[in-house]
C-alpha cells in the first residue's frame, strides 16, 4: 500500500465527536472520507465537514460490504467499540477506535488479536500525547535528571444530564491515564508493565490512583468537582520540573536543581512569564484553527495513516492500549463496587420514603410526564407526587436509585420510536417536557418533533384528551420586532429556523401539537418556559454575563431586568394544570411574575461566591462593539454566521401578567 497517496476512510458514528473526526481527517491530509455509517446521519448537516460525494449508510455492515476502505474510524458509544472494531478488521480494514478503547482487557485483546491475525493495524484515541505541549515536554524530559514523580490531573464537569457521574468519570479517565503511562515509560527508558499500587475512588466522580512503571511512580487524579476545569501533566526530577497545560497548550519548565534561595524566589516569576507567553500563543493558535477542537487528532491521524501506507508500527502501541485498558478497568471495578453500596443505600431510602407517601385515599389521578429525569421534569414530578398525584415517567432508561423520585412509576420508552398506547393508558393528563437539547437537525427532528408526534398519537389512541406541550419562550418574536413587551399573543418568530436546531425543534413541535389537538379534538395547551434557573443549585443564566477568572462580567446595569423562571415556580404552576386544567390558559409564557434585575441575580450568585468581584459593562457599549466583533469572526475565524454578541446578552421585555394571575391561584 506504499504507493497510495491518500487512504480511503470510513467513519462509523456521526455524533459530536464524529464531526470532530471529519474536520481532523481533512486537516491531517493523509486520507479522504468516502463513507459514513450512522442511522441518524443527515447529509444537510455535513456541509463543509465531509466531501459532497461521501456515501451514507444506516449501519457499519452495509458500509463495509459496499465500499472498499483502507481504514475505519469508530466513534460510537463505548459498549459498541469491540464488536464494530472486530467487524471492520474481519472485513480486512485497519481500525482507529476512539477512547475508551474497550471496557475490559478481554475486549481489547479480542480486537488486537484479530488485527494481528489479519496483519492489520489498530490505533486508540490517545491524541493528547500528540499535541504540541506533550511533544515539547518530551523534548525537555531528558534535562530533568532522574525523574521522581509524574502527576496527571484532569478536572472536568458533568457534560450531559443523561450521564451519571460514574459514566462521565469513566469517559474522561483514559485521557488522564495514557499520558501518565507514556511519560512514565519515557522516564524509565524501557518497556515494562504498569502496576496499580493504590486506588481511592468516590462515585461522585473522584479518582486518585498510584501507578508504577519501570521503577517510576505516578499519580492519576480525576475529579468532577474540582475547579477550574483543567488538564495538566507535571513531571518532577532531580534537575528541575515541567508542567504541561493541555487546555492552553502552555509548557512551563524550571531546569536546574532549584535548591538555592534565589532559585526559590525566582521560580514563580519564571513560570508566570512562561505561562503568560505559552498560554497566549496557545489560545491564538486555537482561535486561528478553531475548526479543530482536539489539536492532537490531526497529527495522530497523520501518523496512524502513514503507518498504514508505509507498513510501519502504529503510533499507539498494543502494549500502551492494553495497559491503559487495564488501569481503567481496575478503576471501573472499584467505582462499580462503591456505586453498588451507594445504590443499595439509596434503594432503602427510596423504599422507606415510598412507604410514607399518602395512601390511595388521596389519589388525585395519573399524570404522565416525559423528560422526568431532566431539570424541569424532575421538579414537576416531586411537586405532583407531593400533592397526591400518581406519576408515570416515560424515560429512555430507568435512573439509578440515587436519581429516583419516591413514588414514581418509571417506564422505559424511546419517544423517537412508535409509542405503545399502554404507556399513557389511564392518564388524566400528559405533560410533555422531553426534548432534544444538543446535536443537529437530525437529532432535533427525531427527539423533539417526531417524539411529540409519537406521544400525541399514543395519547389519542389511548383516549387521553388533555395534553400540555412544553415549548420555549425563545420561539416567539422578539420584543423589538413585536413592538411591545412579549405576551402570549406574540406570534412565532418567522425566522425561527435560523435560530439554531433547538429553537427550530421547539417551534415545530409546538405547531405540531396545536394542529394535532385541533384535528383530533384533543385539548392541547402550550407552556413556554423562559430560562430555567435552579436556585438550590444556582448557575447564573447565560444572558447575565460570563466568568472571567475571579470576576464576573455582567452585560448591562444592576437595575436592568432579566426575565427568568425558577424551576420551583415552573413546577408549581405546571402542577396547577393537573389540578385545574380547565382554568389554566391555553398559552402561557412561564416566567417569574416579578422579573428580577441583573443585580438581583448577581447577589444570588454571591451567596455561594462571597469573594466574587463583579464588573458591569453597559449594554450600549457592547451594542456599538458588536459589528466589529462580527467582522473579526468573519475575517479571523472564517465564520459564515458570526454571533451577534449584543443579541446574546440583550434583555427581552416581557408582559408577565398571565403568569402572575396563575400564580395567585396556586397554593403551595
Amino acid at each position: 500500500m506504499s504507493d497510495v497517496k491518500q487512504l480511503r476512510i470510513g467513519l462509523i458514528g456521526c455524533g459530536k465527536m464524529g464531526r470532530h473526526h471529519m474536520a481532523s481527517i481533512q486537516a491531517a491530509g493523509t486520507g479522504r472520507l468516502v463513507a459514513l455509517a450512522d442511522p441518524a446521519v443527515d447529509r444537510s448537516t455535513l456541509e463543509g465537514l465531509a466531501p459532497r460525494d461521501v456515501r451514507l449508510f444506516p449501519n457499519a455492515a452495509a458500509m463495509l460490504a459496499d465500499v472498499e476502505l483502507d481504514v475505519v474510524h469508530i466513534v460510537t458509544p463505548p459498549a459498541t467499540h469491540a464488536d464494530l472494531a472486530v467487524q471492520a478488521l474481519e472485513a480486512g480494514v485497519h481500525v482507529y477506535v476512539e477512547k475508551p478503547f474497550a471496557a475490559t482487557l478481554e475486549e481489547a485483546n479480542r480486537i488486537l488479536e484479530t488485527a494481528a491475525a489479519g496483519d492489520l493495524k489498530v490505533c486508540a484515541g490517545h491524541q493528547v500525547v500528540f499535541e504540541k505541549g506533550a511533544l515539547k515536554a518530551g523534548e525537555i524530559l531528558p534535562l530533568l535528571g532522574r525523574v521522581v514523580l509524574v502527576r496527571s490531573y484532569f478536572s472536568f464537569r458533568q457534560a450531559r444530564r443523561n450521564l451519571t457521574a460514574l459514566e462521565q468519570t469513566l469517559d474522561i479517565l483514559p485521557h488522564a491515564v495514557y499520558p501518565l503511562l507514556a511519560f512514565l515509560e519515557e522516564c524509565a527508558g524501557t518497556e515494562s508493565p504498569a502496576v496499580l499500587h493504590g486506588l481511592n475512588v468516590d462515585v461522585a466522580g473522584e479518582v486518585q490512583a498510584i501507578v508504577g512503571k519501570g521503577g517510576k511512580s505516578g499519580v492519576v487524579m480525576v475529579t468532577l468537582s474540582g475547579r477550574p476545569v483543567s488538564h495538566t501533566l507535571e513531571v518532577a526530577g532531580t534537575n528541575g520540573c515541567l508542567n504541561v497545560d493541555f487546555v492552553s497548550g502552555a509548557v512551563t519548565r524550571l531546569p536546574g536543581p532549584g535548591a538555592s534561595a534565589i532559585a526559590a524566589v525566582m521560580a514563580p516569576y519564571i513560570t508566570t512569564l512562561q505561562t503568560l507567553v505559552g498560554s497566549t500563543l496557545g489560545f491564538v493558535s486555537m482561535f486561528l484553527n478553531s475548526k479543530i477542537a482536539y489539536k492532537g487528532l490531526p497529527p495522530l491521524f497523520r501518523e496512524f495513516h502513514r503507518s498504514i501506507m508505509k507498513d510501519e508500527p502504529s503510533p499507539v502501541t498494543p502494549a500502551s492500549i492494553r495497559e491503559t485498558v487495564v488501569i481503567c478497568e481496575a478503576v471501573e471495578e472499584a467505582l462499580q463496587a462503591a456505586n453498588g453500596i451507594r445504590q443499595e443505600e439509596a434503594r432503602l431510602e427510596v423504599e422507606a420514603a415510598e412507604r410514607s407517601l399518602p395512601g390511595d385515599g388521596r389519589d388525585r389521578g395519573l399524570i404522565v410526564v416525559t423528560g422526568g429525569t431532566g431539570l424541569l421534569g424532575a421538579a414537576l414530578i416531586h411537586d405532583l407526587i407531593g400533592s397526591g398525584f400518581r406519576v408515570r415517567a416515560l424515560v429512555r432508561r430507568v435512573p439509578p436509585w440515587t436519581g429516583r423520585i419516591p413514588g414514581t412509576d418509571y417506564q422505559v420508552c424511546d419517544l423517537g420510536n412508535d409509542i405503545p398506547p399502554s404507556a399513557v393508558l389511564g392518564a388524566d393528563l400528559v405533560i410533555h417536557c422531553a426534548a432534544e437539547t444538543a446535536g443537529g437537525i437530525a437529532e432535533h427532528q427525531r427527539n423533539s418533533i417526531d417524539a411529540t408526534r409519537n406521544l400525541l398519537q399514543a395519547a389519542h389512541t389511548a383516549g387521553v384528551s388533555r395534553f400540555v406541550q412544553i415549548s420555549s419562550i425563545a420561539v416567539v418574536l422578539g420584543s423589538r420586532e413585536y413592538g411591545r413587551p412579549i405576551d402570549e399573543d406574540a406570534p412565532l418568530d418567522p425566522a425561527y429556523s435560523q435560530r439554531g436546531p433547538y429553537v427550530w425543534g421547539k417551534a415545530e413541535s409546538e405547531k405540531l401539537a396545536v394542529e394535532f389537538g385541533q384535528a383530533h379534538d384533543m385539548e392541547v395547551k402550550v407552556v413556554r418556559p423562559g430560562p430555567l434557573i435552579d436556585y438550590e443549585n444556582y448557575t447564573p443564566p447565560g444572558r447575565l454575563g460570563r466568568d472571567v477568572g475571579p470576576r464576573f462580567v455582567v452585560i448591562g446595569r444592576p437595575g436592568n431586568p432579566l426575565a427568568i423562571c425558577r424551576v420551583k415556580t415552573a413546577a408549581r404552576l405546571l402542577r396547577h394544570y393537573a389540578e385545574a386544567f380547565e382554568e389554566t390558559p391555553g398559552v402561557l409564557n412561564l416566567l417569574e411574575p416579578e422579573v428580577p434585575t441583573r443585580g438581583d441575580l448577581v447577589e444570588k450568585l454571591r451567596e455561594s461566591r462571597p469573594d466574587l468581584k463583579v464588573w458591569y459593562v453597559p449594554a450600549t457599549f457592547v451594542r456599538l462593539l458588536s459589528p466589529l466583533l462580527k467582522l473579526v469572526q468573519r475575517v479571523v475565524f472564517g465564520s459564515k454566521k458570526p454571533v451577534d454578541v449584543y443579541a446574546a446578552f440583550a434583555s427581552e421585555r416581557y408582559d408577565t401578567s398571565r403568569a402572575a394571575a396563575l400564580a395567585r391561584k396556586v397554593h403551595d
